[in-house]
């Protein structure tokens, strides 16, 4: 197969539409008068498979047909196309003598990991542990590094901190797989089946849970929250009622609610990565309906139109009056949820025992099984934990909504008993405000112009 056909002289004259072929699979795609990007496409199989290579004149002629080469030769060696991809993106010529941190480095880069959650703090904590735990691999190639090096780095931290060492021997194993599927190395040092297992010492983990509150001191507590009255409280006390997670209650949104069926659907992209890739809903009970026209009072239409209005489903469902405002639980009229810090500030100036917000699942679940005595897998569907096994969740495809709602609804009257009874749907509010849904400010740009004297 011919290789090499073009020229410099040929590639600086690509204009937009051009297809100037190099041989051997690479050309250049023209996009604008001296500009276009690099492809490389080959069959396998009988299907033609594309990948870039990067942008024209960024990466020149001869930069371009070394990475075709370089992914020739890696599927030539065994590897896929899909791994020569990364071959192609990669900063480093010679595999043999790339370094560790050079190579974390740039899966760091490339991959980006981050949960479900969309928190982009966990990148940075990936890459954290990297630096402070793995220091001793750095300066290290990657075909050097064997499972010894690894146990000695892991070894400092193994049996004091068990959480920190399992996370980094986790993203070990992912960098070094990638590496070994890329071709840089034969084997990987990081993994725990039939390696690691078999040379770091055993240990027993200790589980610590979150402390709660004992559901006998629950209703005490949440008219603590009711005296309280700020947003933080409204925060703790819609948590208490639900029975979700810390995040799953701080971030929760307006257009989650359907206020004609009366349920709360928590998003995929918000439940924890338990094996429940599902949403989670919840039944609003009459104190949730109160907690929620609480927070709406304020709410003009909501003071002028009167009980036909508020008790209307339909417009709660339009809420056109709360265009702008994405967050229930805000501070300062900010567009973004209240922190964890303002929480955990409300949480520790109580007069009760320590607990944290996670504590109240535990709390919920104590009281559905000392005093509902529902069925194990109805209580754990409040919790939007995940069914026994998979099979089981493959015949069984429901969430229990209507067992799930008396139990919501005789939670709530045993937190604040009744407090929602004046409360038909969403019921009559004192003391209503106009505060708390005005526009906050416009934010100032730049320095204010100085009055002009004559």
């Amino acid at each position: 197969m011919a290789k090499n056909l073009l020229t410099k002289r040929k590639t600086e004259s690509v204009k937009k539409g051009d297809w100037f072929s190099d041989g051997a699979g690479l050309a250049l795609k023209g996009s604008a008068p001296g500009a276009g990007s690099w492809v490389y496409r080959k069959r396998i199989n009988g299907k033609l498979k594309t990948m870039g290579l990067g942008a024209y004149p960024d990466i020149n002629l001869d930069d371009a047909r070394s990475k075709r080469d370089e992914i020739e030769a890696t599927i030539l060696d065994g590897g896929s196309f899909e791994g020569s991809k990364a071959v192609a993106g990669r900063p480093y010529a010679d595999r043999t003598t790339v370094t560790f941190w050079e190579y974390a480095d740039d899966w760091l880069k490339r991959h980006k990991p981050i949960p479900k959650s969309g928190r982009p703090r966990t990148h940075a904590l990936w890459r954290q542990r990297i630096e402070d735990y793995c220091s001793s691999l750095h300066p290290m190639t990657m075909r050097e590094i064997q499972v010894v090096h690894i146990r000695d780095c892991l070894l400092p931290i193994w049996m004091d901190k068990i959480e920190s060492a399992d996370r980094t021997r986790h993203h070990l194993g992912a960098i070094f797989a990638t590496a070994k599927v890329e071709g840089i190395i034969a084997e990987n040092p990081a993994a725990w089946a039939d390696n690691l297992v078999h040379v770091m010492p055993k240990r027993r983990k200790k589980v610590k849970h979150h402390p709660s509150l004992p559901y006998g001191e629950a209703p005490a507590f949440y008219a603590w929250l009711e005296a309280e009255g700020s947003m933080t409280a409204r925060c703790l006390q819609w948590a208490m009622l639900t029975g979700v997670r810390p995040s799953e209650a701080r971030w929760t949104e307006w257009p989650e609610f359907d206020f004609e069926q009366l349920v709360w659907t928590v998003p995929e992209v918000r439940m924890k990565e338990t094996g429940l890739t599902t949403h989670h809903m919840v039944p609003m009970s009459r104190e949730m309906l109160r907690v929620l026209a609480e927070l709406r009072k304020g709410n003009v239409q909501y003071r002028e139109k009167g009980r036909a209005l508020r008790d209307n489903p339909s417009w709660w469902n339009r809420r056109t009056d709360l265009i702008g405002y994405r967050w229930l639980f805000r501070l300062n009229q900010k567009h973004k949820p209240i922190s964890e810090t303002a929480i955990r500030k409300l949480l520790l100036r109580a007069p009760f025992r320590h607990c944290t917000m996670h504590g109240f699942r535990a709390t919920f679940r104590t009281w559905l099984e000392e005093k509902m005595e529902v069925p194990e897998h109805i209580a754990e569907a409040c919790l939007a934990h995940k069914k026994q096994s998979r099979t089981q969740r493959a015949y069984l495809r429901t969430d229990h909504l209507e067992q799930r709602r008396p139990l919501m609804e005789a939670w709530g009257e045993y937190l604040a008993p009744g407090l929602a009874d004046d409360h038909h749907l969403f019921g009559p509010v004192s003391e209503l405000s106009d505060e708390m849904f005005k526009e906050p400010p416009p934010r100032r740009v730049g320095r204010p112009r100085k009055a002009m004297v004559d």
